[in-house]
């Protein structure tokens, strides 16, 4: 991963050395080296007698922002121009400001997606709301923009359960129904079954 470097750091606190050691306003340092891409947490203090030292807390990147953004643990934004494209994290996307929002779908989902040995690779947002997220084996799972809890606990709890020895054979799971889904298969495109989870 992308670190940060030694010539971000000194050219925020270089020009603050020849200031004074008693003239150097702490809290404005910190937060301008908070503000360099990458940097999570800084802590700026004075060593007697004359020594002004840093410490640097790097983000943990979880996730790819659209085109060149990456989140952190936390679903904040850190960088917006990342100079890594980093393939092998999960790529979330959604309009400006979606940001935590997304991550926290992201985080609950992936974590139900690991128990089942599922990896998601893609999560979507759309400008309407609308969710939809896409597994490692290519699998477009449509949630849609209305009760985004219903329908993810509906198919983690009935559609994965029903479907799983044939995922292989599914391109895509449509949750985007009041009580049911439907599951569109790769080898007959035009076949949908649709699923009415009352009856289970």
């Amino acid at each position: 991963f992308q670190r940060v470097s030694s010539v971000q750091i000194e050219a925020v606190v270089g020009p603050e050395i020849g200031r004074g050691f008693l003239s150097v306003d702490l809290h404005s340092l910190r937060e301008r080296l908070e503000a360099i891409d990458w940097v999570e947490r800084a802590t700026v203090w004075r060593r007697w007698p004359g020594t002004l030292s840093v410490a640097i807390t790097e983000h943990t990147a979880a996730a790819r922002w659209g085109s060149s953004g990456l989140l952190n643990v936390a679903g904040v934004l850190f960088t917006q121009d990342s100079r890594h494209s980093f393939p092998e994290l999960p790529l979330l996307e959604g309009p400006p400001g979606s940001e935590h929002r997304v991550a926290e779908l992201y985080l609950a989902i992936r974590d139900r997606l690991a128990d089942a040995q599922l990896t998601l690779t893609t999560l979507r947002m759309d400008q309407r709301g609308a969710l939809s997220f896409s597994l490692s084996g290519g699998q477009e799972i449509r949630v849609g923009r209305e009760a985004l809890d219903t329908r993810l606990e509906r198919f983690f709890a009935i559609s994965m359960p029903a479907m799983a020895g044939q995922l292989d054979q599914i391109e895509f799971i449509d949750l985007r129904y009041s009580n049911g889904f439907s599951v569109g298969w790769l080898s007959q495109p035009e076949n949908r079954l649709a699923i009415n989870t009352e009856l289970f």
